[in-house]
């Protein structure tokens, strides 16, 4: 039951009690708590749920917040979760997508948050994303498609591999394999792409419709061929 208004409580078991029209109590099956769930539902499409203030500073009003209180809180615990829920076409309820907020470091002064996304793919829950302190992880064969712009302030990595990589600077892209900077490319005073920048022993080939040496540059022994792959001079 509900409290304050007097009258005399209605409405069904798990039903909850609200004050309706200040004397008599009132109540509905679309809102009621089972001693586990407190469910609020509809039929329409109109918004069910609705936070609202009228309070005008730059301070973030209204606040949704979800607490978990932990007496031993750790690293990967997680923390609350919102979830998406519809059904297939077999009549069954999925979980289609969820974000759910986790701790990456509990250690007082250094702690460190997750926001994580989750789809379900291929019939399966999957960990899509990971909004990180100090990085955004797309995971689980999750590809970055963008429509518009991507910026990158300077490297472009190959993954696990730290010495393949492109580095763009002010009028410069710089593509190194390896730990070889094979190809500069440089726009401002010199003006010009430079093969093989680091003058390490590498070779420069291009291939024709039928020769594989078409043009055939020898870095090793510092010699040009032209439909030959062993150059003399």
């Amino acid at each position: 039951g509900g409290g304050g208004g007097g009258g005399t409580p209605a409405g069904s078991d798990t039903q909850v009690q609200f004050n309706d029209g200040g004397s008599s109590f009132g109540a509905s099956a679309n809102l009621t708590w089972d001693d586990t769930k407190l469910k609020v539902s509809g039929a329409g499409t109109s918004t069910i749920f609705q936070l609202e203030t009228t309070e005008n500073s730059s301070t973030a009003s209204p606040v949704l917040e979800l607490t978990r209180v932990s007496s031993s809180p750790d690293g990967a615990d997680y923390l609350g979760q919102i979830k998406w829920v519809g059904k297939n076409n077999a009549n069954q309820a999925v979980t289609y997508a969820k974000v759910s907020g986790k701790i990456d470091d509990v250690a007082d002064g250094s702690e460190d948050g997750i926001l994580e996304f989750a789809n379900i793919k291929n019939g399966s829950q999957t960990v899509t994303a990971r909004l990180r302190s100090d990085s955004l992880q797309l995971l689980n064969s999750t590809n970055l498609s963008v429509d518009g712009t991507a910026e990158i302030s300077s490297f472009l990595y190959h993954k696990d591999d730290n010495d393949t990589y492109i580095k763009f600077d002010d009028d410069d892209i710089n593509i190194q394999a390896g730990g070889v900077n094979f190809i500069d490319i440089t726009q401002g005073g010199t003006n010009e792409i430079t093969f093989n920048e680091a003058g390490a022993d590498i070779d420069f080939r291009v291939e024709g419709d039928s020769n594989t040496h078409l043009l055939y540059v020898d870095g090793g022994n510092n010699k040009v061929g032209i439909g030959a792959s062993s150059p003399t001079e």
